[in-house]
Parts: C-alpha cells; structure tokens; sequence
C-alpha cells in the first residue's frame, strides 16, 4: 500500500506540474482534456507496472580446478526453521477500519449524488433538445448539465428568457460528454479520498472542460464581447452539484483571456506535447524497473585421470545417465583445456562424459513429503512467504482452500535482499505441489532430461585458494595488528549453532576433515571475498558449494578494531562439519 501511495503521489504531482507549466495557459483544449484523464490513469497503475531486468549477482560456489557454470533465476534453496506463529496484532487493523469506514462514506455520498440526478430526471417533466433531453425544474437555477441532461428552469423556458448561448455551452458539455471525465475522477476521489492532488486535477479538469464549451459557443456566437458579458451577469456562486457541468464554473479572468488567445502553432502544439514523454519515461524508469540479481550457482569438480577404453560393466548410476540425457544435444565451452564439443550425447567419449557429465546432474527419484501443520499454518504469512502452488504464483490466502495433505511435496528458499522485488519483497519463497501435479510434472523428473540442449562452460577456479594463498591475503589485507579480531555475535558457540542449523550434508561424502574457509570481515560486519582452502578432493563440489552457501547466510560479524576503530580484517575459520 505504502508502496502504491508513493508512487502514484510522485507520478501525479510531476505530470500535473507539467500541466501547470506548459500546457493550462495553451489552446490544446482537446490534448489537455486527455492529459490530465492519461495522467490519472497512468499514476494509478503505475505501480502495478513491474519491469525486471536481470543481472548477475556474485557466484556462490566455485571449483578446486574447474567450474561448471547454470544460471537460475532463483537462489540456492534451503528450508529455513519454521517459527511458531504470531499472535494477531488486532491494533495493526485500525488504520484500515479508519480507512474503509471513510470510503464507505465517500462511496455513500458518491451514490447519494447520482441518485439526485435520476430522481429529479423521474420527478419533472423534459423534452428533447437537439442531442440533449431539457429536464424542466419547478425552481430557477441556472442551467447544468449531467450526462445527456440540461436541468433548466421551467419557467425560464417557458417564458424564453434563457439566452440561446446558454444552450449552447451546455450542449457542448453533452456532446463532449463532460460528465464522464467527472465521473472518472469522483470514483478515483472514493477510493483515494486522503490524497489532495486529486482536488487539483478535479479543478483543472472542470476548468478545461469550460474551455471547451467556450470555444464552442464562439465558434457559432461571433460577438465575443457580447458573451462574456452573459458571463458576467450569470456570475452566481456555483451550482452545488459536485457532479454536474455548469456555466458559471469559475468565471474568472483565465476564460476571457482564454477566449481572446492566438491559437498555439503546430510547432509549438507538437513540441509542448511531446514534453510530458521525457517525464513519463523517468517515472517508468524510476518507479518501475527493478534490477534483480539473477545468482549464478557453480558446481566444482576436479578434472578427471584420463582412461582408455571402455568400463566392462556399466554401473547402474551410468544406465540412469544414459537414459537421462539421451538425445541431448551437448554444448561444452572447457577454456581450462581449451576444448569445444557440440555433440548428441550418445556421441560423447567414455572420458567425455566422466568429466564432463557428472552424477549429480542427474536428480534422484522425488520424494512425497508433505508440510506438518505448524508449516503449512506458517506458509500463511504473506509478510514472510511468497507461495506458488502447482508452479503459478499466489495469495497466501489461497492455502486456506487447502489441508497439509492436499501437498505432494514442497520446497523453499530464502531469498537474498539484491534478489528481492516490491512484487515479492518476503524473505522466503515456497513452492507446493499437490498430489495431481505431482504425479504428472514431478514424479518422472528423474527419468528424462527437460529439454533439447544441455551447455557447459568450465572456467578456471577463483575461489578455492592454497596455504600460500591464504598466507598472502592475510598479510595483504590486515596490514596492521588489530587489538580486537573480528567475531560471530555471541561468539563460536552461536556461530557454530547458525551454521549447523543452516548446513546440509551433501550425499556421497566419506573423508572427514575440517574445511576451512578464508573471508573478510568489512568494517561493517559484512563478509566479502568468501573463498575455501584446499581440501580433499574425496569432499568434491557438492561441500565446497554448501559451506559457501551457508557463509552467505551469515548475520554480519562484530568488526575487528585497531586503536579503537573498526577495520577490515581477512579471518580464517576452521568449520568441523561433520559435527
């Protein structure tokens, strides 16, 4: 909502400021009559307008002598601990009791204003006139016009004393159709009652609308003298219909100078409205595009003994491979070894496919596994989840269509703070899948490779460093002794607590040993330049990927200081993972 307010309040204020400064005191009666009503209605949806252009954040993992490189639009996903849920904050309620109590009101009132036209249309006597239907009231009033009515006074047009200028300013407002620009911005006046603008745009609108009726009067009355004089006598305080158009609207010293004015040139004319483009296209730009980080996931894996020949027996893990990916066109940039290969899969080498098609890109059997109750009630916070169910994103609310076992399975992930938008500013993100979509979409995932291309890039590794590696960016970057090291808030025992409640072991993991990882605490308490030590290479990609993960997860450190300021500081950390 806040959200909303803003960017409807900043679209408004600049494109009526436009208005005030280049076009009012123009004669572009038409063009500003559909400025301001495109201005209103852009304002409004503005902020439903979302453009997302995608760039890549920093990658997450890397390789000990290669890295094999996907692009996903989501980050790594991880189950985060489900709190219990929070009691209703009935307080937080009031602001929208307030406002929809006002709404209803204004919406009452909005009402209240039509039915008066109708009633008196049913209740007096009325005939036709030219494209308008004169409904004859029983009072003298002067002459307003509401849709395709002319309410007059019946004995004024009995007695013929209504100036025939009269009729035709406000058959200019009938045949223009005024009433529906009044309209519009009365409905927008319901709904966003508390913002002021729409006042202003109301009385510009209304004013524009006068301009108009005046030109068509003079373009068929050519003593301009003679009517504005009839102005000048009709000049009554306003009619008390806030929804009708009536002659007497502010006559005021802007319509005769308005009637008198040299007609804008084209030039001038083209040049004045093409001004609001720029001024449109900075909003979009603003207030509607969102960079969102696109996370490049790398998976590790060192490079392979090169073998001859073929295995005698095809392990069972090499048949699900084949069935995999057969007929997959195979797309491979290796830069480390400096080769190229676009082949069908069937056509790879044995060695081919050992180093390059690596168990794990194919996924194991899915498993059904429904949320507990606790979690599905969780999954219910809008402000914490953002929820697809059968891969189409939806409302929250929607789960209340639903019980825990409806679900086949579900899966989640934070999401990073450069990856969120205003559509899904939640910090988590969840998909659920019933038992149906389940059965068709996911449960033969694990059988056949969705696509007709498979492409692999391999670079050289960035991120996992050696002993003298290690030794020189200590030395580079804490060049002065600091008096206090850097620390996790709470001290390791926390530290070791968040990074057990975060980690994952992968599959497939027999050696154990300690890893450890090589970052900078920044002066701020953030972590930057994350890189792993040489491990055993039994531990593979899988590890060095969620240890990384996990570190970026990390609340921001307690920074290092030197003579009492805080100060950078390359720290290294043993991490017993198989605690």
């Amino acid at each position: 909502m806040i959200d909303f307010l803003l960017k409807s309040t900043i679209s408004m204020a600049l494109l009526l400021g436009v208005y005030y400064l280049l076009l009012q005191k123009e004669r572009l009666f038409v063009f500003n009559r559909f400025y301001l009503l495109f201005a209103l209605a852009f304002s409004v949806a503005l902020s439903f307008i979302t453009i997302e252009i995608h760039t890549e954040a920093e990658p997450v993992v890397t390789s000990v002598m290669a890295t094999q490189q996907f692009t996903y639009d989501v980050p790594t996903a991880v189950t985060p601990k489900i709190t219990t849920e929070s009691p209703i904050d009935y307080l937080s309620y009031l602001p929208w009791l307030i406002y929809g109590l006002i709404t209803l009101v204004s919406t009452l009132k909005f009402t209240g204003n039509i039915w008066y036209f109708k009633k008196q249309v049913a209740k007096h006597p009325s005939q036709k006139h030219d494209a308008a239907t004169l409904v004859l009231l029983d009072k003298k009033v002067l002459p307003h016009t509401f849709l395709d009515y002319i309410f007059i006074s019946k004995e004024e047009h009995e007695r013929n004393t209504i100036e025939e200028e009269l009729y035709l300013h406000e058959l200019a407002h009938v045949t223009q159709k005024h009433t529906l620009d009044i309209l519009f911005i009365e409905v927008l006046k319901t709904i966003l009652w508390f913002n002021p603008l729409l006042y202003f745009y109301k009385k510009a609108i209304q004013l524009n609308h006068e301009f108009l009726a005046d030109e068509s009067v003079l373009q068929q009355v050519s003593n301009v003298a003679a009517y504005q004089q009839l102005l000048l006598i009709k000049a009554l305080p306003p009619t008390q219909y806030q929804l009708a158009s009536s002659l007497n609207f502010s006559v005021t010293k802007k319509r005769f100078n308005m009637m008198t004015k040299a007609t804008t040139t084209k030039s001038k004319a083209l040049l004045l409205k093409l001004a609001s483009l720029p001024v449109i296209a900075g909003l979009v730009a603003l207030l509607c595009i969102e960079t969102v980080a696109q996370q490049t996931i790398t998976v590790a894996e060192p490079l392979p003994q090169q073998t001859t020949g073929r295995d005698a027996k095809t392990p069972d893990k090499d048949k699900r491979r084949d069935a995999y990916f057969a007929g997959v066109i195979f797309n491979i940039k290796d830069y480390v070894a400096n080769v190229t290969i676009n082949k069908v899969y069937e056509n790879l080498t044995t060695q081919e496919k050992q180093h390059y098609v690596k168990d794990y890109l194919v996924p194991s059997p899915a498993q059904k596994k429904s949320p507990t109750q606790k979690e599905f009630q969780d999954f219910k916070n809008k402000s914490k989840y953002a929820i697809w169910i059968d891969g189409v994103n939806v409302d929250n609310k929607a789960l209340n269509n639903y019980k825990p076992s409806d679900f086949a399975s579900f899966w989640g992930s934070p999401v990073y703070k450069n990856a969120r938008t205003k559509k899904h500013p939640q910090p988590f993100q969840y998909w659920l899948n019933t038992q149906a979509y389940f059965d068709k979409n996911i449960k033969d995932q694990h059988k056949k490779y969705d696509g007709n291309y498979f492409s692999l890039t391999i670079y050289e590794s960035k991120t996992v460093i050696s002993h003298k590696q290690v030794a020189e960016e200590v030395k580079q970057i804490n060049k002065a002794e600091a008096a206090v090291k850097p620390q996790y808030p709470g001290g390791q025992a926390k530290f070791d607590a968040f990074f057990k409640a975060n980690f994952k072991m992968p599959d497939g993991i027999t050696a154990k040993a300690d890893v450890v990882a090589v970052f900078t605490v920044e002066t701020n308490g953030t972590l930057s330049n994350i890189r792993i030590q040489e491990f055993p290479d039994a531990y593979g990609a899988n590890l060095e990927q969620e240890v990384l993960r996990v570190l970026k997860l990390s609340p921001n450190w307690i920074p290092a200081q030197s003579q009492g300021k805080p100060v950078r500081y390359s720290h290294v950390m043993s991490i017993n993972v198989f605690k």
